[in-house]
């Protein structure tokens, strides 16, 4: 009786091979055991405690962050921040190579409230 040749390794070739890197929000919340919805229940609660009962995060707005498709606003990205104890930079929402310079470069030319406000947000960043 006529047996086929057993296909070795080298008859295989690898075609296509990626690998989806994971972004530093999702792998905190992973580590975590969350699901997404767990984290946008977590922030949801941090804002209402804060007073701020007006607001519309879901687990789309969370994937929507951890894919890149959207940045947190401001409000989110402090709560998410403090959940995970950790700054925007290490969370993804900021590039790392920014420096305080570039920052205060930047603000120079906005009115004095706003650098103000910036100012205090620059150093809270790193």
């Amino acid at each position: 009786m006529f047996s086929p040749p057993q296909p070795s390794l080298q008859d295989f070739q690898v075609t296509h091979v990626t690998t989806n890197p994971i972004s530093p929000l999702k792998y905190q919340r992973l580590l975590r055991g969350w699901s997404q919805n767990d984290l946008a229940v977590e922030i949801y609660r941090r804002c209402v405690l804060e007073g701020n009962v007006s607001v519309g995060i879901t687990s789309e707005s969370v994937r929507r962050w951890e894919c890149g498709i959207h940045q947190p606003s401001p409000v989110y990205r402090k709560h998410i921040c403090a959940i995970f104890a950790l700054n925007a930079v290490q969370l993804g929402f900021l590039d790392p190579y920014i420096s305080n310079r570039h920052i205060y470069t930047d603000i120079s030319t906005n009115s004095a409230a706003c650098q103000g406000e910036l100012h205090i947000s620059s150093q809270n960043l790193l």
